[in-house]
């Protein structure tokens, strides 16, 4: 069974640069699906409860509360709920709409996840059930659509952004125990500035990769003196410092106690891992021979 509250308006997308056919307020059961082929508008919608299921241009998507999706005008899609859903929606066109979402990179952009703004796009649908002008509905739509957009944007950035920074934290962890390791070759391989990889790292973790890199490795060293009987020059040689003077001399630059002390403390339970001083970890760990610094070359 749907329910459906609806706006509509004549609907010529050359008469403003942003115009609204149709909107609506829809709470629907599994019976409910729509199809187009070469759609001639936009679609923009907001799951208010439940999920349901997209298929546009060949490919499938899942979205459920909180969850925005956006189909392009000339697509072939086909949408329905798994169950049921509640949804607030729009079918839009016009010069404006094509404009913004190029200019935000957002042409191909088809489902947002976690948007969960429901009072934004209610604002939206209040301002197409106005008694207002034609006109002024759809220049305060198109204001509100713009602020939307925004929105979704700064989303989009903030995903790709926890995207980047746990493919550097997992390029740095795979590569533990790896010789060479360059912050020049990690920005490459994300077409970055070796800049931009520190900045967004240590906006996350609050060190730079180098950093972390030097702890992680340190941390590694630490188990291994506490839980084997390997040799302090095996340890140095398997984290692949240049020899055991070196490795001695970053472990204690970091733990405050040579690799020797730190196994002798720890047998006799003077000194656990948790006594790390985090702090001076991280002023230290510039001084450590990883090749994580910033490449000028």
């Amino acid at each position: 069974m749907n329910n459906e509250q609806i706006n509509s308006f004549p609907f010529n997308p050359t008469e403003f640069p942003f115009n609204i056919e149709i909107s609506g307020l829809t709470s629907c059961d599994s019976q409910y699906e729509i199809y187009r082929e070469n759609s001639y508008c936009y679609i923009l919608e907001y799951i208010c409860e439940g999920s349901g299921t997209i298929f546009c241009n060949g490919k499938e998507y899942h979205v459920s509360k909180g969850d925005v999706y956006l189909l392009p005008k000339g697509s072939c899609h086909k949408y329905f709920p798994d169950k049921a859903w509640d949804k607030i929606w729009f079918n839009i066109d016009g010069t404006l709409v094509s404009n913004i979402l190029y200019s935000y990179g957002l042409n191909d952009t088809i489902v947002f996840k976690n948007f969960n703004n429901k009072k934004m796009f209610e604002d939206f649908y209040k301002i197409t059930n106005s008694q207002a002008p034609a006109k002024d509905i759809m220049l305060s739509a198109a204001i509100q659509f713009h602020i939307i957009i925004q929105r979704l944007y700064a989303l989009k950035q903030k995903n790709i952004l926890n995207s980047n920074v746990n493919t550097i934290k997992s390029m740095l962890d795979s590569s533990l125990y790896e010789k060479d390791v360059s912050l020049k070759n990690i920005a490459n391989k994300l077409c970055m500035s070796q800049a931009q990889v520190i900045s967004i790292f240590k906006r996350t973790f609050n060190m730079t990769p180098y950093q972390y890199f030097a702890r992680k490795r340190i941390e590694i060293a630490a188990t291994l003196l506490l839980n084997s009987n390997m040799q302090i020059k095996e340890i140095a040689e398997l984290l692949n410092y240049s020899d055991q003077p070196y490795f001695s001399n970053a472990f204690k630059k970091i733990m405050g106690v040579s690799p020797e002390q730190y196994r002798k403390l720890n047998t006799n339970s003077h000194l656990t891992k948790s006594n790390i001083n985090n702090k001076f970890l991280i002023e230290q760990a510039e001084n450590l021979p990883f090749d994580l610094k910033v490449d000028r070359h």
